[in-house]
């Protein structure tokens, strides 16, 4: 992950089509929104993100 911004992922993601990491964009608020969470009250309690390489 290289980036958090209230909602906004910015990550570095791995396909096996390309040799190097393809950055890619998450905006979590509509897949908030289609989970019927109000993503002005969730997002806010958010208050890190870590990211597992596990």
């Amino acid at each position: 992950m290289k980036e958090w911004d209230r909602g906004y992922l910015v990550v570095d993601a791995e396909y096996a089509h390309s040799p190097e990491p393809v950055e890619e964009y998450i905006d979590l608020v509509p897949i908030l929104e289609d989970l019927y969470i109000d993503p002005a009250d969730y997002l806010p309690r958010i208050r890190e993100v870590v990211a597992d390489e596990g």
